[in-house]
C-alpha cells in the first residue's frame, strides 16, 4: 500500500481507506483495461468491509464493437466485490459480483 493506514485498534480502517485499498488493488491487477471506475457500494460487518465498484471493461469493448447486436451493450458495466479485513486492511477477495436486470 502506498500510504501508512491510520488503523485504530478498536475501530480498524475507515471506509475510505477500504476503497482506497481496492482502489489501488484494482488497478494493479487491470492495468490500464477499464474507465469509468466508480465505487457504488460499502458495507461493513464485524470483520470485513465489502466494497463493491464498477466499471466498463475497454477489452471487452473493443471485441463486441464488431458485432451489431453488441452495439446495444456496447458500454456494459462489470462490478467487483472487494472483502477487506477492516483491522488490518488485507484484501481477503476480490469477486465478480452480478445484478440482475428489472
Amino acid at each position: 500500500m502506498s500510504k501508512e493506514l491510520t488503523k485504530n485498534a478498536i475501530e480498524g480502517i475507515t471506509p475510505r481507506e477500504a476503497y482506497q485499498i481496492s482502489l489501488e488493488y484494482f488497478k494493479k491487477l487491470y492495468n490500464n483495461d477499464y474507465t469509468n471506475l466508480v465505487l457504488e457500494e460499502t458495507e461493513k460487518n464485524k470483520n470485513f468491509w465489502l466494497i463493491t465498484m464498477s466499471y466498463v471493461d475497454l477489452i471487452d469493448s473493443q471485441f463486441k464493437e464488431f458485432g451489431y447486436a453488441s452495439m446495444l451493450n456496447r458500454h456494459k458495466r462489470k462490478y467487483k466485490e472487494f472483502k477487506i479485513n477492516s483491522k488490518t486492511g488485507e484484501v481477503i477477495s476480490m469477486k465478480i459480483k452480478t445484478y440482475q436486470q428489472n
